[in-house]
């Protein structure tokens, strides 16, 4: 991964997915390994992945709904977003509703 920050030259990190495990759950998810020394983060992408979301206020993490999303070209009909009905039962392979 590559990050340019204003006129600074671009620097480039290692990146890499690994299994992560959050209480008795296991997922995948990409990491991006910084300098040594550098503070890990645990970032929105993993949060995500296991439903959750950061609460500021009392410093802690909070578990939320998850959504279906359904992220193929074709799957939005006369202007409104598909509905449950409209997505292909074959993983995907027809996506196209022309």
């Amino acid at each position: 991964m590559a990050v340019r920050a204003g006129r600074r030259p671009e620097v480039r990190y290692p990146v890499a997915w690994i299994n992560i495990r959050m209480r008795d759950r296991v997922q995948p998810t990409i990491v991006v390994f910084g300098d040594p020394g550098s503070e890990p983060i645990l970032g929105v992408v993993t949060l995500e992945q296991f439903l959750l979301a950061a609460d500021p206020v009392n410093r802690r993490l909070v578990s939320v709904p998850g959504r279906l999303k359904v992220a193929m070209d074709g799957l939005v009909r006369q202007g409104r977003d598909a509905g449950p009905m409209d997505v292909p039962q074959n993983g995907g392979a027809d996506a196209r509703n022309d």
